[in-house]
């Protein structure tokens, strides 16, 4: 019976598994479709921006990168992953590149850059993209490398950290030190042609996470994923097409950026709940098994004196009391002489089960020795 029970369990934990591998499979294809229709949908209405607006956008995106990058180390403090390293340090080394974005925007410093805003703001742009697509195609590869190597094939911290602070700081010296040419091609079909390269590593990524197969049962790459997804056609659907700064797809690209990121902190969100439960759960185990006889997994003798010493107390302040019964097995030491240990100690076992009943507190006093405890019992 508990064969064909363990049986059925597994059958209704892999059907529950490929429902919800279904399910994650349509939110995929139901954004990517979305998203895709959504673009010849809305271009129609003619949408121009400003500068303002742009300023406060990247500004809000710099504080969410700066919210997922801090919470994604977090995680991978807590428990290490790799994934969870360079999705960190790949998203506060971002949330700096879109504060610069945001900075750049306004005329305020316009005289401080090599490069004028019709150039500087579109190519910080693809600074802040490439940084982060390459980050999350190395943050699968690094997993991949691990997976196939072991731990001889896992990348260091400390080669991360310093690894993209140099990329970091080499970037905000390029824009300060460089002259920039233009970004705008309004002479062929794709008029910023320069945001295939992001999105290009943005799908690597995706293709690299799908292959992967973690998001069938695991919360964080499921919605990795989806973020991935608007990361890659923000880039390669909306902003190719953009033809000047602030137009409709524009600020639809920079508005989705803020959407992938705000889909990977829910699935930070959800892992870190997923991880403080387990440990949670981890953490009652342990102070169960502390609780529990080995042998007969009844409460062992502290445990039970602790519900002794409560009944009593209880007793005294409250009708009706509770039963309480001492047992032993007679004749055990008799059996182990006889017959070893091994036959003695299913006998504890079984007597053991037969006075662990249902309303009842029942624990191995020593021994041979067993107490019963009825809450409530009136006799």
């Amino acid at each position: 019976m508990v064969a064909i029970a363990s049986q059925h369990a597994d059958v209704e934990a892999g059907l529950h598994q490929h429902r919800q591998a279904q399910r994650r499979v349509f939110a995929y294809v139901a954004t990517f479709a979305s998203l895709f229709l959504g673009f010849f949908v809305l271009r129609r209405f003619g949408w121009q921006g400003s500068t303002e607006l742009h300023t406060l956008m990247e500004a809000l995106a710099a504080m969410l990168a700066f919210i997922v990058g801090t919470m994604a180390l977090v995680r991978f403090h807590s428990k290490k992953n790799s994934t969870f390293l360079f999705v960190g340090t790949g998203f506060l080394a971002t949330g700096l590149l879109d504060g610069y974005h945001a900075v750049v925007t306004s005329s305020f410093f316009a005289a401080s850059f090599p490069s004028v805003p019709a150039s500087l703001i579109p190519w910080s742009w693809v600074a802040s993209r490439l940084f982060l697509s390459v980050l999350m195609f190395v943050s699968w590869w690094a997993w991949r490398r691990e997976d196939r190597l072991g731990e001889s094939g896992r990348i260091s911290e400390r080669a991360v950290y310093v690894s993209v602070v140099c990329l970091t700081v080499f970037s905000f010296l390029f824009f300060a030190l460089v002259p920039l040419g233009r970004a705008y091609f309004p002479e062929i079909v794709f008029h910023r042609p320069e945001e295939f390269v992001p999105a290009f590593f943005f799908l690597l990524a995706l293709v690299g996470y799908l292959r992967k197969g973690h998001w069938r049962h695991d919360a964080f790459e499921h919605w990795l994923i989806l973020s991935l997804i608007v990361g890659f056609m923000g880039q390669a659907m909306f902003m190719s097409f953009s033809g000047q700064l602030f137009d409709y797809e524009f600020d639809a690209a920079h508005a989705l950026k803020k959407v992938s990121y705000v889909l990977m902190l829910i699935g930070l969100l959800i892992s870190m709940y997923h991880l403080f439960r387990r440990a949670e759960e981890h953490l009652e185990d342990e102070r169960e098994r502390a609780r529990r006889d080995p042998l007969t997994k009844l409460l062992n003798h502290g445990a039970i004196v602790s519900e002794l010493e409560r009944a009593l107390e209880s007793s005294r302040t409250s009708k009706p009391g509770h039963y309480i019964a001492m047992v032993d097995v007679d004749g055990l030491k008799h059996v182990n002489d006889t017959y070893g240990h091994v036959v003695g100690d299913k006998l504890i076992v079984a007597v053991a089960e037969a006075l662990d009943q249902e309303g009842a507190i029942a624990g191995r006093y020593g021994g041979d020795e067993f107490v019963i405890i009825l809450p409530d019992a009136t006799y």
